[in-house]
Order: structure tokens, then sequence, then C-alpha cells
């Protein structure tokens, strides 16, 4: 019935897939914080305290996280290849 529920994941995890995907891609912490959370302060507000979000938004920034990681992976096995 709630599809988000299955792919819940908790905040801290969430917090250390971010910053190992900023240390892989390179990209400022505004920039992920826009392409996951839609907001540039979002991540950092998070990772603070001053933040808190519901599940279901949650689920969805991992499932773009998720994404992002994808890409960047099959960007770099093209990249090894060439």
């Amino acid at each position: 019935m709630y599809p988000y529920r299955r792919r819940m994941t908790d905040v801290p995890s969430f917090l250390e897939r971010c910053d190992a995907y900023q240390a892989r891609s390179g990209l400022s912490p505004a920039t992920i914080s826009k392409r996951v959370l839609g907001n540039p302060l979002r991540l950092g507000q998070l990772k603070s305290g001053k933040l808190n979000i519901g599940v279901r938004t949650l689920s969805d920034a991992s499932e773009r996280l998720s994404k992002l990681e994808a890409a960047l992976g099959a960007s770099a096995a093209s990249n090894e290849a060439a």
C-alpha cells in the first residue's frame, strides 16, 4: 500500500552516502543537496539537526541519490574503458 516504506532508510546512513558521493564526484554539498533534496541548503540543515524530514522525503531523496551514484559509477567505468 505504501511503497516508500519498503525502501525506507535512516538519516545517518543517507548522510554518509551523500558524503561518500561528494568525495567521489567532487561536487559541492550545495549541488548535491539541490539534486537530491531540491534545495541547496537542506543537506546542511539536515546535518546540523536544524531540519527534520519525513519518511517519504527521505525515501525519495535516497532514490535520487541512488540514481546519481549509479550514473557516477557508469561514468567511471566508461572512463576506465577509454
